[in-house]
């Protein structure tokens, strides 16, 4: 249930991606790719879906791996490796400046979280 709306944000930016300029769907729906770089990349109206799944997906693995801590800092970290090498690959904001925020932020969570990994047993202590 809950990955039903990024199913439907996506199936509608699929279908609709040559028509997202016009001003009728841009009034209604424009918040879904408001400040993606239509332009310059076709994957970069899928930001909002990927931002959400990866949301979601972040709330899911500690739910999932409960009783294995080392499991969900793994999944953590591939996950954030694959949104950050997705993210710089597509582009997805006009802005430059918004673009290397998240890039920080994601450098920062990337940093806590292999930090974590000595604390819940993945780095085995000499």
């Amino acid at each position: 249930m809950i990955f039903a709306a990024p199913i439907a944000m996506w199936t509608f930016l699929y279908r609709n991606g040559p028509v997202l300029d016009e001003e009728s769907i841009k009034a209604k729906y424009e918040n879904l790719y408001s400040e993606a770089a239509l332009y310059r990349n076709p994957f970069a109206k899928f930001y909002s879906v990927a931002f959400a799944v990866r949301r979601i997906m972040f709330i899911a693995i500690p739910i999932m791996f409960r009783k294995h801590p080392f499991v969900q800092v793994a999944a953590f970290i591939l996950i954030h490796t694959l949104y950050l090498v997705a993210y710089l690959s597509v582009n997805p904001h006009i802005d430059a400046k918004r673009s290397s925020i998240e890039v920080f932020n994601e450098v920062c969570l990337m940093f806590f979280m292999y930090h974590m990994a000595g604390w819940t047993g993945l780095i085995v202590d000499l």
